[in-house]
């Protein structure tokens, strides 16, 4: 039950170098993608979405991407930043946008990563199990109507 994660970075090594971490660490639900305009062809959206802030030269910035379907087609999704870029402008663009967070690409920051993704994944966990129970209420909750509906037409 943990989250679908999305990996977007033209950098080979770093996507895999993400993949295999999240992957030691039971993520098995993970897509990768070298530009944000791959991932638009995916059917599926992710609830986490790892993204460079660059694009490449014919290619959307993932800030441009952000932009534009973070809260559209990815409003229920969570972006988390990787970025050389140490300028601060840069940082605070993003997240006065609404990322939830932004991290420079070294060793450390892959530390970072990995303990913001397991603090997402947690309560991704928590509001399934909640969503889950809420349904089961409902159910039940309609189950009794239909029995009441059920008794009161028998017996009027």
């Amino acid at each position: 039950m943990k989250p679908l994660i999305c990996i977007i970075d033209r950098n080979k090594v770093y996507r895999h170098v993400i993949q295999e971490c999240l992957s030691t660490l039971g993520y098995s639900d993970i897509e990768t993608f070298t530009h944000p305009d791959e991932a638009l062809r995916s059917v599926r959206i992710p609830q986490i979405v790892i993204l460079d802030t660059n694009g490449g030269d014919k290619h959307l910035s993932g800030i441009e991407f952000f932009r534009q379907y973070g809260h559209t087609r990815y409003r229920h999704t969570r972006f988390i930043f990787l970025s050389s870029d140490s300028s601060l402008s840069s940082a605070v663009s993003v997240l006065r946008m609404g990322a939830y967070d932004y991290i420079l690409k070294s060793k450390a920051g892959l530390n970072r990563l990995v303990v913001r993704i397991e603090k997402l994944s947690l309560a991704y966990i928590k509001d399934q199990k909640h969503l889950a129970s809420y349904r089961a209420a409902l159910i039940s909750m309609a189950g009794s109507i239909l029995l009441l509906v059920w008794a009161v037409l028998k017996y009027s």
